[in-house]
């Protein structure tokens, strides 16, 4: 993962471990440093940028499908996350507890729309 400045210069290269593929999508914390991203596997995994060390998963167990797409952190710190089959919702100590099946979904548009944690988009592979 690399870091750029407004010109386009390089600023910082960091070293992620990855499930699968390195960082395939990510979303940063408000608090500017946990780096939340997920690698093709079953886990949205973690880096911290201000300390430039890798952290724990986050999610307790390994997403159902073993493949994990588009993320988003939600206001209360839990995590949305989309498979090929569904959206899964992670509570804030990484535990899931919601899921809805999703058949297609690749990406998450903004799922802060639904303020009762249910995902606002969706978006579809397929037209």
């Amino acid at each position: 993962m690399r870091t750029f400045d407004a010109t386009g210069a390089l600023l910082t290269t960091f070293h992620v471990a990855p499930d699968n593929r390195g960082s395939a999508r990510i979303d940063l914390a408000n608090d500017s440093c946990t780096l939340f991203y997920t690698s093709q596997g079953p886990n949205v995994k973690r880096f911290g940028v201000c300390s430039d060390r890798q952290l724990q998963d986050f999610n307790t167990a390994p997403i159902p499908g073993g493949y994990t797409g588009t993320l988003r952190i939600l206001p209360d710190g839990g995590v949305l996350v989309a498979t090929a089959n569904e959206i899964t919702r992670l509570s804030s100590a990484g535990v899931r507890f919601g899921h809805w099946r999703a058949p297609g979904v690749l990406q998450l548009g903004n799922p802060n729309d639904d303020r009762q944690g249910r995902p606002g988009q969706a978006l579809t592979a397929s037209a």
